[in-house]
Formats: C-alpha cells, sequence, structure tokens
C-alpha cells in the first residue's frame, strides 16, 4: 500500500487534543482502516503498540550517543571471530556492552540502509534508493547536468525529528557525501554537517565545537556519528597496520572473480591494482591480501578516533552508547570488491554493540535477529517515547537485560536506477537461518541455508525448489503488507567539481551510481 502526503493519509505528529497519547492519531487511524489483518500481526510482531513504557522504571539515558562506522563488516572484529586485532577499543567495549552475534543491515548501500536507520522502517518502504548521481535528469542547460536527488519522504518522522520535537539536543556529522541535507538527513537537527570523505579526525574536529554548545544546555543530547572509514580506496595508515601472525589473509577463495562477466571482473583487478589483465590465482591472493590489510588499517585507525570522541564526550554509565555499521563489505567471496549490486551475507552482517550501564543493560551475546530498522524503537523505549505506530523495527532493549529475542523474518533490497533504462533490483528475505534471493528483472531465484553455509556459497534453490517458494511467497505477503511511502526527491540539483571528485573516490560515480 502506498502511504499518500497529508492532507491525504497524515504523515505526521498530531499536536492536537490527546496528549502524548494521541501524538500519532492521525496515521493511527488511517492505518487502522487501511490496514489488513497479516498488517496488524506484523505491527504486533514489531513492537509497534501504543504503550512502550521501559522496565527499568523512570530511569532514562542523559544523552544518546550512535556511531556508525561506513562500510564496516561484522568478522572484521575480534568480537565477531577476527583473529587480528584490528580495533584493539571496540573490543574493549565490546567486552563491556551487548552484542548482537545476529545483525543486518537491511541493505548494502549507504542511502537506503541509513534512511533505514533514522525511519525504523524497510527502504522497499521509505523509497530512498542510492543516493547522489543515481537518478540522471536530462541536462537542465546544456552547459550543466541536473540531478533528482532521491530522499527521506517528508511525510515520514525520523528519529531526529521525533527526539527534537520531545524537547532533545540534536547533533550529526556525516562524512560521507550520500549522507546529506538534499537526502532529507539534515531533519529534526539543531545542527548537521555532512563532510565530503574527510576521515575520522576531520569528525571529531567537528564534534570539538558541538560539544562547545552541548556543554551550555543542560538538556539530554542526541549525537549521531558517521564515520567513512574503512570505505574505499582502503587508504594504507601506515602507524594503525595490524599485524596478521596468523596468515588469517592469505589463502582466501578467488575462484568466483574468474567467472564474473569482463567489466566486473575488470573493476575488481583495478581496485587490486592488479597490473595483468588475467592473473593468476596465486597473485589475486596475494593482491587481496594487500587491499584487507589496507582494509584493516582503516578499521584501526577509525578505531582510535571512535574512542576519541567518546573520551570528548565524557560518556558515563548514564549514557547510551549503540556502535554499527551501514553495511559490509566483499572481498571476492562472490566476484567482486566493495559493496555492489548484490544481497550476500559479507555485504549485510554488521557489527551492533549497546551499552547503557545504568539502564539496566548487560554485558551478553543476544541470539536472534536483529536489523538497524530496530534502533528507532530502541532508542525511543530507552528514552520512554511513543513508538509511531508504523515502525517495521522491535525494540532490543529487553533483549540487552537478559529477555529472548524473538525470532522474525528480516527483509533486505538493493536497487540500481538506470537513465532511461529499467532499473535492476534484488530483494532477499531472510527467515530461520535461510536467505532467499530473487534478482528483477532477470528473473535469477537463489537460496541458501546459512547456519550449514554463512557465506551463502552453495545456491540450493533447484535442490529445494519447495522451500524456495514458499520463502517467495513469504517475501512478497510480507511485503505487500507493509506500508510504503510516495518517493520525494530534491530536485536539479548540480554537483559541484569537488563533490563530483569525492563520489569517484568513494567509487559512486564509477560504478554508475
Amino acid at each position: 500500500m502506498s502511504v499518500q502526503a497529508p492532507p491525504t493519509h497524515g504523515i505526521q505528529a498530531d499536536s492536537g487534543a490527546g496528549g502524548e497519547r494521541g501524538r500519532y492519531r492521525v496515521l493511527s487511524e488511517f492505518m487502522h482502516a487501511t490496514s489488513t489483518p497479516f498488517l496488524a500481526g506484523v505491527l504486533l510482531l514489531a513492537g509497534c503498540s501504543m504503550e512502550t513504557g521501559s522496565e527499568e522504571g523512570e530511569r532514562k539515558p542523559n544523552r544518546v550517543i550512535l556511531v556508525v562506522l561506513d562500510t564496516l563488516r561484522a568478522d572484521h572484529l575480534t568480537a565477531y571471530g577476527c583473529e587480528r586485532l584490528t580495533a584493539p577499543f571496540l573490543n574493549s567495549f565490546a567486552s563491556r556492552s551487548a552484542i548482537f552475534d545476529d545483525a543486518w543491515a537491511p541493505s548494502s548501500w549507504t542511502a537506503p540502509s541509513t534512511a533505514s536507520l533514522f525511519t525504523g522502517v524497510y527502504p522497499r518502504q521509505h523509497g530512498v534508493v542510492a543516493g547522489y548521481g543515481v537518478t540522471r535528469q536530462s541536462k537542465a542547460r546544456a552547459s550543466e547536468d541536473g540531478f533528482a536527488i532521491n530522499r527521506i519522504p517528508s511525510t515520514l518522522l525520523t528519529l531526529p525529528q521525533i527526539l527534537h520535537d520531545e524537547g532533545l539536543q540534536t547533533y550529526g556529522i556525516a562524512d560521507n557525501p550520500n549522507v546529506c541535507a538534499a537526502e532529507g538527513f539534515d531533519a529534526g537537527f539543531d545542527q548537521f554537517i555532512t563532510l565530503r570523505y574527510e576521515s575520522a579526525t576531520a569528525v571529531n574536529e567537528r564534534l570539538g565545537k558541538f560539544i562547545q554548545h552541548m556543554d551550555g544546555d543542560s538538556r539530554p543530547a542526541f549525537v549521531y556519528l558517521h564515520y567513512i572509514d574503512p570505505h574505499e580506496p582502503y587508504v594504507e595508515r601506515e602507524a594503525h597496520i595490524v599485524e596478521d601472525p596468523e596468515s588469517t589473509r592469505l589463502g582466501r577463495e578467488t575462484r568466483a572473480l574468474y567467472s564474473q562477466e569482463d567489466s566486473a571482473r575488470q573493476a575488481a583487478l583495478h581496485i587490486l591494482r592488479a597490473k595483468e589483465s588475467t592473473p593468476r590465482p596465486e597473485r589475486v591472493q596475494e593482491l587481496l591480501a594487500k587491499i584487507i590489510a589496507r582494509y584493516d588499517s582503516e578499521i584501526h585507525f577509525v578505531d582510535a578516533r571512535i574512542q576519541e570522541a567518546l573520551q570528548m564526550l565524557k560518556v558515563g554509565k548514564d549514557d547510551l552508547v549503540i556502535i554499527t555499521a551501514d553495511h559490509g563489505e566483499e572481498f571476492l567471496e562472490h566476484g567482486q570488491i566493495g559493496h555492489p549490486l548484490s544481497l550476500y551475507p559479507e555485504l549485510l552482517r554488521i557489527p551492533l554493540f549497546i551499552s547503557w550501564p545504568n539502564g539496566g543493560v548487560q554485558a551478553s551475546r543476544v541470539q536472534g535477529p536483529a536489523s538497524l530498522v530496530d534502533l528507532v524503537p530502541t532508542i525511543l523505549d530507552a528514552l520512554q517515547i511513543e513508538c509511531p505506530p508504523w515502525l517495521s523495527g522491535v525494540s532490543l532493549l529487553p533483549a540487552t537485560r537478559g529477555e529472548p529475542l524473538q525470532s522474525r523474518p528480516l527483509l533486505f533490497s538493493r536497487i540500481k536506477e538506470h537513465y532511461e533504462t529499467v532499473p535492476e533490483k534484488i530483494d532477499g528475505f531472510l527467515e530461520d537461518g535461510w536467505l532467499y534471493l530473487e534478482r528483477h528483472p532477470q528473473g535469477e531465484r537463489l537460496l541458501f541455508n546459512l547456519k550449514v553455509d554463512p557465506w551463502a556459497q552453495n545456491d540450493l534453490a533447484r535442490k529445494k525448489p519447495k522451500r524456495m517458494e514458499a520463502m517467495s511467497s513469504r517475501l512478497q505477503e510480507r511485503s505487500d503488507a507493509l506500508p510504503q511511502w510516495e518517493r520525494e526527491f530534491t530536485h536539479r540539483t548540480v554537483l559541484d567539481a569537488d563533490l563530483i571528485k569525492r563520489l569517484n573516490e568513494l567509487g559512486y560515480a564509477t560504478s554508475g551510481e
């Protein structure tokens, strides 16, 4: 179903009579009138009820600090089994936090994934596809290109907007051009800055200026820090080289590279800095090990900057701190490098740490599926703010206090739009350890049992046709039941030379996106 802009289907806070419990009355009445019984069950499962009080009484965090690392796959941290100590601080932080062992990003691209983090709904609902450079329009004038920048719908409240309306200070810094005002990410922030791939050091410099404002205000605060490191081009940080005594970077499987189409194979070889057009597998492994070493050094570098940021903020036991990533990264598991148009586990499995010692959050390992769409209800639950009824996520707070995390399906999607051609789209569905993927318009369908095949190397679609069909039906049923917002665009944005340069460095322009 498509949710239109007000006044037709007013998706906005109700500031009229009814007080706090009437906050989302307008949308609640619309959804009650238009939802199917299945949708009602979905909302109940999602924990989007009108009663969201914390079991820890009246305690609320003094501040909420949300840290996002761009392109950080979970298995490159010691807490998730990495044998190399890539992030000493995060390893220490994790030991004092609730660690979610099965955390997933809803997409493999920054803009849709971060929009889900901000809104608590899936990409297919908010409609944000991929940010800058995706929807190229005809030239506005002969001398310049115009772009329609896909943005978070203005009728869909974001976490910063809700928190700002509740009286919190709100500050945000994103060092990724695809998390910007043109895409609606600035809404609700007292101060919001988008940097253009300037590194974690620059983020902390801006944070220092923000802290001067925060210290003069006694209100609770929300702080969002989005670090671009360790995103491609994987700068080698010489002071942060991570030792690899067990040579775990060598010997990785590279056969999938040779089955790629020529353009995809050459793109991967370019990132590998290969001089040969068809290097031998042993040479590819050597080059891949060097790429991963640079990636690990970036992790080590940003790890130190995160420690510095939390020290600058003087984080204490009354602060709720969440550290996660927007998506992962591929290193030839399926023949490519980076975060291409796919939804394999290496692109979606992310770290998720939650710490709030005085809020009852236990140092523990939490089993069960968690998603970035869960962070909005989790933060609202901690602050004892009513949850909007349209959220697709659940509060993870009870799970951090020892309660079991209920098993439920998760959705994924990635769309690549082309100028004047049919978009490419991949949808994903995860349930009970099975990952189902379908690609459009090609019609390709894949099925993996992640319990025995965690990196999705063995497609079982032909061997398990009944399960595949069942999961396809479940994906369609679940998707059709969720409310959807009309897509919105910031029109005729002209990109300056510096931004185009930064987008090229990050691979956004060269990938056609």
